[in-house]
């Protein structure tokens, strides 16, 4: 069987104000780990893969439905973050008017989130995918293409086959032990269309990588992490992630990006993550994700001997009173001292910061501003 894997389009440049498509080499954008990591288990499975990633491309909605005709697969997958699921509709709805007896599914963190919705918006889809599909992806291909069952599988959304309703299966069952999925497939895209911004980078080319899912905390109001379909906090092991950074040393990366929401959360793993990456001699150069809560100074200089250049903390504001509303679950005063330790330790720090929650001023805003001058 052949599947077709598709992300939704997002165009960065119109979205910070350029008006042309004529832009040689677009910035900020990373391999989608998620279809990348689905494409590796279906590869494994048997089935014949083809992904595409509209974005760094800068493709319109009918150049993506010709790449879809042109591949003519048996199934199509979306994924779809939310502030590009009506992307992802509009695509399923011209492929299907195109190829109106092609299956299409669509997952991602907007159907663990509003698995219901996304269905109930989008008439075109014929079932949605909760959490985590690594385990179920090839049974949910399979079963969506023989219109038989779907009922039979967890963490799925879909319309039946003959009468049109919504069936919901549940939730998801969850994997513990993570090395058990193999690398993304990596060799499926065009590593050169990536370009990280440049205050992520030290040399090109780059590929990003996770160690681990879900989150420590998972209390935040504005994340994803928080909905009540995450999994719980999983890691894989050292030794694992020394394996995928081997064999993408071997395809000619030079940098790893850590996509991790945390990556400095267990002293133990950090520590013997950063002694088998000096003793493997890679020579490359990395950044991570933080929380001002969770950063020792014994990390810090863990990772900093190991290669770490750059960290991203999520402050998300200045003002105690709006995180703890937020339930960001961090004091000004952690953040500050987070940044003092990665500055003694001389790496970078990246900061998030979001302005206008709903209990959110101008006056606030300012505040922010400030503080992140302040943090430098």
């Amino acid at each position: 069987m052949k599947v077709a894997l598709v992300l939704s389009p997002f165009n960065q440049l119109a979205s910070a104000g350029f008006t042309t498509r004529r832009v040689k080499r677009v910035y900020g954008y990373y391999m989608p780990l998620g279809i990348a990591n689905l494409a590796a288990v279906l590869e494994q499975a048997g089935h014949a893969v083809a992904v595409l990633d509209p974005c760094p491309l800068q493709l319109t909605f009918a150049e993506i439905t010709e790449w879809v005709k042109k591949e003519n697969p048996d199934v199509l997958g979306i994924s779809a973050l939310t502030h590009v699921a009506k992307n992802g509709y509009e695509v399923a709805k011209m492929v299907k008017k195109e190829m109106p007896h092609l299956p299409i599914i669509m997952g991602g963190s907007h159907c663990t989130v509003f698995p219901e919705a996304a269905i109930q918006e989008c008439l075109s889809l014929d079932a949605t995918v909760v959490g985590e599909a690594e385990e179920r992806i090839a049974p949910i291909v399979e079963a969506v293409y023989d219109k038989s069952g779907l009922d039979k599988i967890k963490g799925l959304r879909f319309r039946d086959f003959m009468s049109g309703e919504i069936v919901s299966t549940g939730a998801p069952d969850i994997q513990i032990n993570l090395d058990k999925f193999p690398f993304p497939a990596r060799h499926l895209f065009n590593n050169d269309l990536y370009i990280p911004f440049p205050d992520q980078i030290k040399k090109t080319p780059v590929t990003n990588i996770m160690t681990s899912r879900g989150c420590t905390w998972r209390k935040c109001k504005f994340c994803f992490e928080g909905g009540k379909h995450m999994p719980i906090y999983r890691r894989r092991s050292p030794e694992n992630v020394i394996a995928e950074l081997r064999a993408a040393k071997k395809m000619g990366f030079n940098g790893a990006a850590f996509w991790d929401d945390n990556f400095c959360v267990s002293e133990n793993w950090v520590s013997r993550f950063c002694e088998l990456l000096k003793q493997e001699g890679l020579n490359l150069s990395w950044s991570c994700y933080g929380r001002a809560s969770t950063l020792s100074e014994t990390m810090i200089q863990n990772i900093k001997s190991a290669g770490c250049f750059s960290m991203y903390i999520g402050f998300e504001s200045g003002n105690q009173e709006i995180l703890d509303k937020i339930q960001k679950g961090i004091t000004l005063e952690q953040a500050r001292q987070a940044v003092k330790v990665c500055h003694q330790a001389g790496i970078e720090v990246r900061g998030s910061f979001i302005l206008g929650f709903p209990w959110d001023t101008p006056e606030l805003a300012k505040q922010s501003i400030k503080f992140a001058k302040e943090l430098d």
